[in-house]
């Protein structure tokens, strides 16, 4: 399945956070759907928000340049601190340099949340007091997704981590063999006093391109 179309979240369920929750849940589904892939995935969550500019929450892939995960030694601070640093660097071209049906699409999905999809072996948090921990630490740079493949217990799990410019955030994870499309939701917001850095960093990407897109598009 292809990531440069837009697709519906609308079929999905929230998880008590709304268009993000959606959003979320849809690209785990598309995870498990086109089986694991070793690296990062971002998602843009178009119209999330309140008062969207068309009542259709939705998500559609944010590729990285090819070869850009393995140039990064496959370290996941490393891959988004320079996703950010070349968005932010990324010249403004004038709005003309688009035809009127991007800018229509632009008017019509509004970029409000990022999602970012990665498989690494886990214990599940619900079912280990040790769980929750080892999700920090990876959340916060320190595991490598494969540094738990020998531990009894874990399994290859397909993750989420989605931030919204609300400032909502949300981890979900997909475990293999779950009945359907069951998820583990973790509220991870802002408020909570948790500065994790992968969440950081995608905030900070996601503020990239939305004021990238504003300045193109207005």
């Amino acid at each position: 399945m292809s990531d440069a179309r837009v697709r519906s979240a609308a079929r999905f369920p929230d998880h008590g956070m709304g268009g993000l929750g959606q959003v979320a849940h849809g690209v785990l589904h598309d995870a498990r759907e086109a089986g694991a892939v070793a690296e990062p995935r971002l998602f843009l969550g178009l119209n999330t928000l309140p008062d969207p500019p068309f009542p259709v929450v939705g998500y559609i892939g944010f590729p990285a340049a090819p070869g850009a995960w393995q140039a990064c030694g496959e370290n996941l601070v490393v891959f988004l601190e320079s996703a950010v640093g070349s968005l932010r660097a990324q010249p403004v071209p004038p709005g003309s340099a688009y035809g009127p049906e991007h800018h229509r699409m632009q008017r019509l999905l509004r970029q409000d949340a990022i999602v970012m999809s990665y498989p690494a072996y886990m214990v599940l948090p619900e079912e280990s007091s040790a769980g929750r921990a080892v999700l920090d630490n990876l959340t916060e740079g320190y595991l490598l997704p494969e540094d738990l493949e020998l531990s009894p217990g874990a399994r290859m799990t397909e993750l989420a981590w989605a931030v919204e410019r609300s400032g909502a955030r949300r981890i979900m994870l997909l475990p293999p063999g779950a009945a359907g499309d069951t998820v583990y939701a973790l509220n991870a917001d802002a408020a909570d006093g948790k500065g994790t850095v992968v969440l950081d960093l995608l905030a900070e990407l996601l503020d990239a391109q939305y004021t990238w897109s504003r300045k193109v598009f207005g």
